[in-house]
């Protein structure tokens, strides 16, 4: 009895597997992601609406359909919990759902949801909960996983991890860059301006304008000095920004390489097996006549069974 409930909560379990995964790709789950979709922008646009000066009355509506959105985030999320362990067969149960709970997905899901429930039942503080809330917005990035979308969003991660390391190394780089930068303009500008550079890490607010060639105007060197310390800043600044730019575009470039490979030599192997694949059928078509010819053979062969007719007659 045990089991065969095992089974049964198995085959369910698999069942919604199948319509919360975007992978599946069956109608049914293209109708409910589809739907989650919609309520996603709903509740964006929601957030955005509450932020105007609007009648009372819309805002109950608008609480009223995030009252509904917030419960239907809040089943989805259980059931693509529940569901996990077949996203990942390989791993035990539990193992598989706390890989998913961990997840970035599993975590902007759940904040999605979490300020509704906290400010119901406990006190929080107005800028806590907006700022719980804005994690809602991020949901927006769920939309990506429907169709086109995911398989450019894989090819972007996969670029991405194949030159991490270079990057990382860029952006070390880049730190130390507006770390001098901040300390030499400290020095050139404190005697002129204590207000705007009052220390040494005051000015890496202007290196990160400089280098990034952004220039709000806000903080900007007087002396002479400073002046010519911020040319050679922001000419540093353009070739270091160049930098990441040429990785990831080598890095994209190879990957289009990488797969075009992969699909030549793809296409390159079904035409190998494609003559041996003809020759099997050439082969099964010439042994034809012969099983006939077995088959005739075996028939004449085959003794007559007397009818009852004449077993009597032979009495």
């Amino acid at each position: 009895m045990s089991s065969s409930n095992e089974n049964t909560t198995s085959g369910l379990r698999q069942r919604v597997f199948s319509l919360v995964s975007s992978a599946s790709g069956s109608m049914p789950s293209r109708v409910f992601n589809g739907f989650i979709g919609t309520l996603i922008l709903i509740s964006v646009a929601i957030i955005i609406i509450n932020t105007f000066e609007v009648p009372e009355e819309i805002l109950t509506i608008n609480l009223a359909i995030q009252v509904v959105v917030s419960v239907v985030f809040t089943l989805e999320y259980v059931l693509r919990l529940w569901s996990s362990d077949y996203a990942k067969p390989e791993l035990k149960p539990g193992k598989a759902r706390l890989r998913h709970f961990i997840s970035a997905a599993s975590i902007i899901d759940l904040l999605a949801f979490l300020p509704f429930w906290l400010f119901l039942f406990m006190p929080l503080d107005t800028f806590i909960l907006y700022f719980l809330g804005a994690f809602r917005v991020l949901r927006i990035m769920r939309l990506l996983r429907i169709g086109f979308y995911s398989k450019a969003l894989t090819v972007v991660g996969s670029v991405l991890k194949s030159c991490a390391k270079m990057l990382f190394s860029t952006l070390l780089l880049l730190l130390l860059l507006m770390l001098i930068a901040s300390i030499l303009m400290y020095n050139a500008e404190h005697a002129v301006q204590p207000e705007a550079f009052d220390n040494a890490l005051s000015g890496f607010w202007w290196a990160m304008q400089t280098i990034t060639t952004i220039g709000y105007g806000d903080i900007y060197p007087i002396t002479f000095l400073g002046r010519a310390l911020g040319v050679v800043i922001a000419l540093l600044g353009i070739g270091m920004i160049a930098i990441p730019t040429g990785i990831i575009s080598a890095s994209f470039v190879a990957y289009g390489r990488k797969m075009r490979a992969e699909e030549l030599m793809a296409a390159q192997r079904d035409d190998d097996q494609r003559p041996t694949k003809l020759m099997a059928a050439q082969r099964d078509d010439d042994q034809r006549p012969t099983k006939l010819m077995a088959a005739q053979r075996d028939d004449d062969q085959r003794p007559t069974k007397p009818s009852s007719l004449d077993d009597f007659l032979s009495l």
